[in-house]
């Protein structure tokens, strides 16, 4: 089961986390509940030109996980992920702004793969003991 996350980016990361884990429909009973927290965004500019404008930004976007067993009542797993994504800012203000939700886009897939990543690992640990 995967917990509602606030805000935009929280949803469309949630959405791609529900696509990568739920290949059989919503879990009904499900042991295991996935809360993602922190989730934030920090974008700084780079490739300042002389006229102290900015030609590239660089996006770093950092989420926290805690996997809770409901059978056990305790949180059996913590971890923190992030990425980086850059894009370019352009003369055209639309043009930057389509870049920058691209850009988020990538890197809000690439923490929900990461994340997939460490459910499966987790799922296999668990199996193995």
């Amino acid at each position: 089961e995967i917990s509602n996350i606030p805000n935009r980016s929280g949803q469309y990361l949630r959405n791609v986390l529900i696509d990568n884990m739920y290949l059989n429909g919503y879990p009904q009973n499900a042991r295991y509940r996935l809360d993602v927290s922190k989730l934030s965004e920090n974008i700084a500019r780079l490739g300042v030109r002389r006229d102290a404008s900015s030609t590239r930004a660089q996006m770093k976007i950092s989420a926290d996980i805690k996997l809770y067993d409901k059978h056990l009542g305790q949180t059996v797993l913590n971890r923190s992920f992030r990425t980086t994504n850059s894009f370019n800012i352009l003369d055209c203000q639309y043009s930057t702004r389509v870049s920058e939700q691209y850009a988020r886009d990538r890197a809000l897939e690439d923490l929900a793969k990461q994340i997939t990543t460490e459910m499966a690992l987790f799922s296999h640990r668990r199996a193995a003991e």
